[in-house]
C-alpha cells in the first residue's frame, strides 16, 4: 500500500519532510530473495518499475525492521538526507525511499542499487583474487584499481563535510559491472557533528575513537589503512589481538598494526608504505583521501603498465 510521506512524517510532529520519492505500488519483492540481514534492516532483491513498456529496474530494498513511529522518524530522514547528499560514480546509488503499510504498522524501505557481493567475500572466497597469494598480476591490478576508486569516493564524502564512521570490507559492494562502491553512508555523520561517539567495527576503528576523543575524516583514512592490508592478504587484521575488546584495544593503543603475512608475497613499496601512513597513531601524519587517491593512481598506472 502506497502512503504519502509528508502526511505519515507531519503526524510525529516533523514538518519538513521530503515528497515521496518512489511509491510501494512500484516496488516487487519476495520475502526469500533477501540479500542480508542486519540488526536494523533486512535487505532484499527486488524491482522498481520505472514506467509502462520499460522493463523493470532491478534493484536492493533494505526494510528497516522497527516501524516509523516518533521514535524512529527523525532517524530515518536523517538517513535519506546524507544519501540524498551522496551522489558519486563509486557510492551506491540511492533511488529513493518508500513507505509500506502492514496493517497500522508503517515500515520505511530504501531503494538502492543492486549490487552481487561485499569485497571482503569476493576476494576471501578465492585465493585467485588476494594479490599476497596469486601467481598471476591480475590479483594486484584488481585490488589497487578497487583501493583507488574507494579513495575517490572517499575524498568526495570528505568535501561534503562528512565522516563515513563504519568503513570495512564489508561496507564496500561490487557492482553488477564489477565496479567497487561504498554502502551503508546513511550512517555517516557529518564531522563538525561529531562529538566523540564510538561508532564502527572494532578491528577498524582508529587510536582516536578508541579513546573516545573527538574526531574527524582522518579517522576514515585509518580504517582505509586496514582494509587495504586486507585486501592484499586477503585476511582479516589484527586475528592474532582477537579476545577481550578492551585488550586489543590497549595493543592497538600501544602500536601494534598488522604485519606482513610469512608465505605471502609483499606488497609494492608504494602500497606498503600508503598503508603505514594511514594506520599512523597520530591523525595528523596520515594523508587525506585526495593524497590516497593520488597515491593509488599512480600505483594503478604502475600496475597495468606493459612489461
Amino acid at each position: 500500500m502506497s502512503v504519502n510521506l509528508r502526511d505519515e512524517m507531519a503526524v510525529f510532529g516533523i514538518k519538513e519532510a521530503p515528497i515521496m520519492d518512489i511509491s510501494c505500488d512500484d516496488l516487487e519483492w519476495q520475502e526469500n530473495a533477501v540479500i542480508g540481514i542486519g540488526a536494523f534492516a533486512s535487505v532484499y532483491r527486488g524491482t522498481l518499475k520505472i514506467e509502462e513498456g520499460v522493463q523493470p529496474l532491478r534493484v536492493a530494498l533494505k526494510v528497516w525492521k522497527e516501524e516509523l513511529n516518533e521514535a524512529t522518524a527523525s532517524g530515518f530522514l536523517s538517513e535519506t538526507e546524507t544519501l540524498r547528499k551522496l551522489n558519486h560514480q563509486f557510492i551506491v546509488k540511492f533511488y529513493g525511499a518508500a513507505l509500506h503499510k502492514e496493517g497500522d504498522r508503517l515500515r520505511t524501505i530504501l531503494v538502492m542499487e543492486l549490487c552481487t557481493e561485499n569485497l571482503r567475500s569476493h576476494i576471501f572466497r578465492h585465493k585467485s583474487k588476494v594479490p599476497g597469494q596469486s601467481s598471476t598480476p591480475t590479483a594486484a591490478r584488481n585490488v589497487i584499481g578497487w583501493a583507488k576508486d574507494i579513495a575517490d569516493a572517499l575524498k568526495y564524502i570528505h568535501r561534503q563535510g562528512i565522516v563515513h564512521r563504519d568503513l570495512k570490507l564489508e561496507n564496500i559492494l561490487l557492482s553488477l559491472g564489477n565496479v567497487a562502491k561504498v554502502a551503508d553512508v546513511g550512517v555517516s555523520k557529518e564531522a563538525k557533528a561529531i562529538t566523540g561517539t564510538m561508532t564502527g567495527t572494532p578491528m577498524y576503528l582508529a587510536p582516536e575513537v578508541m579513546k573516545s576523543c573527538i574526531y574527524d575524516y582522518k579517522a576514515d583514512v585509518y580504517s582505509f589503512g586496514i582494509m587495504l592490508w586486507e585486501m592484499w592478504y586477503g585476511k582479516r587484521a589484527h586475528l592474532d589481538l582477537v579476545g577481550d575488546v578492551k585488550e586489543f584495544y590497549d595493543k592497538v593503543l600501544e602500536g601494534a598494526r598488522p604485519a606482513h603475512v610469512e608465505g605471502s608475497k609483499k606488497p609494492p613499496i608504494g602500497l606498503r608504505d600508503l598503508m603505514q601512513d594511514c594506520w599512523d597513531k597520530k591523525p595528523d601524519n596520515r594523508p587525506d583521501a585526495t593524497k590516497c587517491h593520488k597515491k593509488l593512481t599512480q600505483l594503478y598506472q604502475d600496475a597495468v603498465a606493459p612489461y
